[in-house]
């Protein structure tokens, strides 16, 4: 092999790791994530089959973690497919109802329409501390108000 085709193939690994860092960054960067779990009540009774998402007040949809509320309305963060909880921050959270019947959870329950004050024009805060984090959010489907344990601390 001559000095041109070793050049090449170092450009050529160099450029592959390159790339593979750069998709692991975009992925997830390495700031530490928090486990985080909770429960969503709307009017008072466990909200079941929604679809919870913890989107980082700094970065955006980039670092956003996700969970799916069970019968009893409870939910536990995903980070992507392979990592529980959400970064550690400040995080706005949209809580909806459109997801789509993934398993017998959702079957038995009725769909509600949930205020876009909850998910598209969202005023739910809560900031994710080191450790466990408890998400509790009690939404009222008749007011403005509404109420997260993040408000409460």
């Amino acid at each position: 092999m001559g000095p041109a085709t070793a050049k090449h193939i170092a450009m050529a690994a160099l450029s592959l790791v390159t790339v593979l860092g750069l998709i692991w960054v975009w992925r997830h960067d390495g700031s530490p994530l928090a486990h985080v779990e909770g429960t969503v009540l709307i009017d008072g009774e466990p909200l079941v089959g929604a679809m919870v998402v913890f989107v980082p007040q700094s970065r955006g949809e980039r670092g956003a973690s996700y969970g799916i509320t069970d019968t009893n309305g409870h939910f536990e963060l995903s980070f992507g497919r392979d990592k529980d909880g959400a970064l550690i921050g400040k995080h706005f959270v949209h809580i909806s109802s459109d997801v789509l019947d993934m398993d017998d959870r959702c079957r038995d329950h009725p769909k509600l329409k949930i205020p876009k004050r909850y998910n598209t024009l969202t005023e739910l805060r809560f900031d994710v501390t080191a450790g466990a984090n408890q998400a509790d959010f009690r939404l009222d489907s008749r007011t403005a108000a509404s109420k997260s344990n993040s408000e409460i601390r």
